[in-house]
């Protein structure tokens, strides 16, 4: 880590232990907050990585620093605990809004087409035909009537045809 950004850090660190105006039982987590911090800065400059002036430096900046004029810190909200009832009402709540939703837009509806597919029309004409040739047994044969010149290729099988026209 560059000693500039860990400066950064230490700084912002220690700001924040020195804040003012925290609600009482954040007070106590800010004091062990600020006692680590000290102790941190601490260890920095018994390793050496810091020096004693730069130190106390970075710890009067802190103190020194306070919030731009004008603007109040954000009130923290806990919710420590949320009762079943009201974990089931807002899923209740959810599940209409969702069912509401789906409703309005077609997609919770099985089986039903869109919207869109209400808007066309399919018409047309289709017809079916099945045609059967029966045919006599004791017909000519085929390959005879090919010997005399005929084009004759069926004359003893049975066919049936279907035919489809759409």
């Amino acid at each position: 880590m560059k000693h500039g950004s860990m400066r950064r850090c230490l700084a912002a660190a220690v700001m924040v232990c020195f804040c003012a105006g925290a609600a009482a039982d954040e007070r106590q987590e800010l004091e062990a907050l600020r006692a680590t911090t000290l102790k941190l800065i601490q260890v920095l400059v018994t390793e050496g990585v810091l020096s004693q002036e730069r130190a106390n430096a970075l710890i009067k900046e802190a103190q020194s620093a306070s919030p731009p004029p004008g603007e109040k810190p954000k009130p923290t909200v806990r919710v420590p605990y949320v009762p079943q009832v009201v974990k089931d009402q807002i899923k209740d709540e959810l599940r209409e809004e969702v069912l509401a939703k789906a409703k309005e837009e077609r997609w919770a509806e099985p089986g039903r087409l869109p919207e869109w597919a209400d808007r066309i029309t399919i018409s047309g004409d289709l017809r079916l035909r099945l045609q059967r040739d029966i045919l006599d047994k004791n017909n000519v044969p085929a390959a005879f009537l090919q010997a005399t010149g005929q084009n004759i290729t069926n004359t003893t099988e049975d066919r049936n045809r279907l035919r489809i026209r759409a």
